[in-house]
């Protein structure tokens, strides 16, 4: 069976001592910028060095693989190179990434790092792992929401390894296409700043409210068997905001699992050693079932710990101090946390006063420390306690005997480090000592002038020498070749050797320094944003849309100012497409007409998909749009070369928003792969894009009107509302309003089973429009998407964009604000 690595989170240099010693095969951490974990402890390039250095020099080597899965703004470039050079300097194992900048600059300048794609990319086919592939990754980190035929169709014909979420919490939305928190709150989750909109509560018309996204934990213990058949090649535990703790827990509890170790009441204990930590209920999500309906905890949000028994009764006891009656499933112990579920919100307390009672519940008790499990107990319950309901599920949230069980050591600072080998060469002559440091290209070289008579003992001048070049402890190196070249056979003092070597390390440190320097502002100057003015003079305008209905009223006056009309392909059914696309063609011509392939295309839904590209291609539709990786391998089919170039069905291909462009070389690398016009992301904002319109105006595509999509989810947002699915064939398909805790006014648009939310107000920035042309934007787009319009108001709002009006009730999102 497939030996499955173990990957679990450091969040902070104590979590990754704690998940190394307990067993994790490899882990993953973020630097102070660019991690998706942006509000973890994260990492310095020091602490980064030694956890490194650390895990390679154990007997069994571990791995050590950083996360730079964030968008990049275009001001960042220099920062990120300066990063990726120490990353690099440093020998990590792989650096994990989103951003198609990122992946365009290490492919050229970084070369040695090895590639991971992150779960951010929302890769959730074996097309876009057959991409990633040819793109020169090595790893995949699937999308959480695949089964587990789809987890082994793709490790078994992808070509590249396989990377799977094992425990963890979970997004609402496909991770990468979540922009909720962004646009409605001003902090982005592809920027590594999630506000969580998904924990919140949601209110419905009724005037219900419920945890309508708010997802249960991924927990997969019984399915590790089934994912190590299928190929899996890393199992990984999210968790990079949690507690050294948790860390330890877990990956103690799945590495016995993935050894075959514990028994059943070994295994449970693990478990509820786990939800004491930190813990929602568990699910399998969607890995043995896409129908799978235990995914949310509509009642109840945040950590629940470990059910240890039932409510039997509140005594009130005369006093101001109420007790808490009922016998514990497992041991218990002043200081430990209690958690009651109340509707709406948990009650937590903290076991300041603990007594066992007779088995009659009658009579004083004793007073004690820690109570065994099966004890009937009291416990006193604060001044300020709420209602508790008998038979109430009372859970342990906290144990200090948990925080006893597990220890880990952690080596004395400065004694791990990643070191250069030099080399270095002494000559030694009557009047001068001389030494010469190299490393790779660098060399430096130290002098002393001094008189040197012979030694009494030649032969041990070479050995006291070099044991003084070997004293490099408080430095970035190590001594690898040394040789002294003493033809007359003086004496050194050890004094004057050791000042030496001080001086000839300091010098070589500032030429690697310098050279460093060089190399990283070479990289910077070729990678600066240019200020070149859009070439094409006059404005142009197009419509996408995922329902031919939503443009039905358009006549030909309305079209003699749209350049072109872009298509998602994947609500139509494929005669409907073919019909609707001949009508426009006649109507608007073919050469303005953009076939669009859909961001997510699930298993079942590739053959429909295939289908419906091989008739359009039959037909001779040649100008295309991709909003995801797996695109390229569904236009290109099989040949390698295929990612890297356009074959001759294709007349132009463009992008959409969802293949991120918020820097200078996330274009270029979009070109290199055969892109030639590319949309900017509608969480962006004026100053950042600014730079992008001013090299690129006439190749960007700015987005003036959109129905944004917050969240892209296979989890139904309808079912949780209404408490049960209603089924393929009776679900709803028009809107359903919800509003937040913070009073975000959104919508629940149905897309063939896979929920959309969307704000009730569209986006729109249609004021903004002179600001754009006069930095360089030269084609603007309105989407009639992910919503289903009213013929005669698709028209209105786009008489009122043409015309430089805002239609009433929209929204700027970023605009004009700097994207957090």
């Amino acid at each position: 069976m497939n030996k499955c690595e173990l990957l679990s989170p450091a969040g902070e240099i104590d979590s990754a001592y704690a998940a190394i010693h307990c067993g994790a095969d490899a882990i993953y951490l973020g630097l102070r910028k660019f991690s998706a974990r942006a509000e973890a402890e994260n990492f310095t390039p020091d602490q980064l060095s030694e956890i490194t250095a650390f895990a390679h020099s154990l007997t069994q080597h571990r791995r050590v693989f950083v996360t730079i899965n964030t968008l990049v703004l275009n001001h960042e470039i220099p920062e990120l190179i300066e990063m990726l050079a120490t990353i690099s300097e440093i020998g990590v194992d792989a650096v994990i990434v989103q951003d198609l900048g990122v992946i365009h600059i290490i492919k050229k300048y970084f070369p040695s790092l090895t590639l991971h794609g992150s779960t951010q990319l929302a890769i959730h086919n074996l097309a876009g792992a057959i991409a990633l592939r040819e793109m020169g990754f090595r790893r995949v980190t699937l999308a959480r929401e695949l089964t587990l035929k789809e987890i082994s169709t793709i490790a078994k014909q992808s070509g590249i390894e396989v990377e799977t979420f094992l425990h963890g919490a979970l997004c609402y939305s496909y991770s990468g296409l979540c922009l909720y928190s962004s646009m409605l709150r001003g902090s982005s989750g592809n920027r590594g700043r999630c506000n969580y909109p998904c924990r919140d509560s949601f209110e419905q018309k009724s005037g219900k409210k419920s945890f309508t996204f708010s997802m249960k934990d991924i927990a997969l213990p019984d399915d590790l068997a089934s994912l190590r058949e299928a190929g899996v090649a890393s199992l990984k535990i999210e968790g990079r905001k949690k507690s050294p703790l948790y860390v330890a827990a877990t990956t103690s509890y799945y590495r016995a699992l993935l050894d075959g170790k514990p028994g059943p009441e070994e295994k449970k204990s693990y478990e509820d050693d786990i939800k004491t930590i930190f813990s929602r209920p568990w699910t399998n999500l969607y890995v043995r079932s896409s129908n799978n309906t235990d995914t949310v905890d509509t009642e109840t949000v945040g950590h629940r710990g470990a059910p240890i028994g039932k409510v039997q009764t509140v005594l009130n006891t005369g006093s101001n101090n109420a007790r808490l009656q009922f016998r514990t499933e497992r041991p218990i112990e002043r200081h430990d946390g209690m958690q009651i579920d109340l509707p709406g919100r948990p009650f937590g307390f903290p076991v300041d006063t603990l007594i066992i009672m007779p088995e009659s519940g009658k009579g004083q008790g004793k007073t004690v420390f820690e109570a065994p499990a099966g004890s009937f107990v009291q416990v006193v319950l604060p001044l300020d306690h709420p209602e508790i309901s008998k038979n109430a599920t009372i859970y342990c949230s906290s144990s200090q005997a948990v925080k006893r069980r597990y220890k880990f050591t952690r080596p004395k600072p400065g004694e791990f480090k990643i070191r250069k080998g030099i080399d270095v060469e002494i000559v030694v002559s009557e009047s001068h000592l001389t030494a010469t440091a190299s490393h790779s290209s660098a060399k430096a070289k130290s002098e002393i002038i001094g008189s040197f008579e012979k030694g009494k003992k030649p032969e041990g001048m070479e050995a006291m020498a070099k044991q003084s070049f070997e004293k490099l402890g408080d430095t970035d190196f190590t001594l690898n070749k040394f040789s002294l070249n003493n033809p007359s056979k003086l004496f050194v003092p050890v004094s004057i050797l050791n000042r030496l070597r001080r001086d000839v390390t300091s010098n070589l440190r500032s030429e690697i320094a310098t050279q460093t320097k060089t190399v990283i502002n070479g990289i910077k100057d070729s990678l600066k944003t240019l200020s070149i003015q859009a070439s094409a003079p006059e404005v142009k305008w197009s419509i996408k849309t995922d329902a031919f209905s939503n443009i039905s009223a358009f006549d030909v006056s309305d079209w003699k100012d749209i350049s072109e009309l872009v298509v998602d392909i994947g609500n139509e059914s494929s005669s409907c497409l073919t019909e609707k696309l001949d009508k426009y063609s006649s109507l608007i011509g073919k050469d303005k007409i953009r076939i669009a392939l859909p961001v997510i295309t699930r298993d079942i839904e590739e053959n429909g998909l295939k289908e419906k590209i091989d008739k359009l291609k039959s037909h001779g539709w040649t100008r295309w749009e991709a909003s995801n990786l797996s695109a390229w391998q569904f236009l290109h089919p099989s040949p390698p070369s295929a990612i890297n170039t356009t074959k001759s069905f294709i007349s132009e291909l463009s992008s959409d928003f969802q293949l991120y462009v918020l820097n200078r070389a996330a274009a270029l690398q979009l070109s290199q792969l055969g892109v030639k016009r590319f949309t900017l992301s509608p969480e962006d904002g004026l100053e950042n894009m600014s730079g992008l319109l001013r090299e690129f105006g006439a190749k960007a595509t700015v987005i003036i009107y959109q129905d944004t999509p917050m969240f892209i989810s296979e989890t139904c947002a309808y079912s949780k509302i209404i408490g049960k699915c209603a089924d393929r064939k009776k679900c709803f398909t028009g809107e359903f309003p919800l509003v937040s805790g913070k009073k975000e006014h959104v919508i629940v648009t149905n897309r063939n089973c896979r929920s959309v939310v969307i704000s009730a107000t569209p986006y729109c920035i249609v004021n903004h429009m002179k600001s754009l042309v006069d930095t360089g934007a030269r084609r603007f787009r309105v989407d009639y998407i992910f919503r289903n319009y009213e013929p005669d108001r698709a028209v209105e709002i786009w008489h009122m964009l043409r015309n430089g009006k805002k239609p009433k009730s929209t929204f700027e999102a970023n605009f004009t604000s700097t994207i957090l």
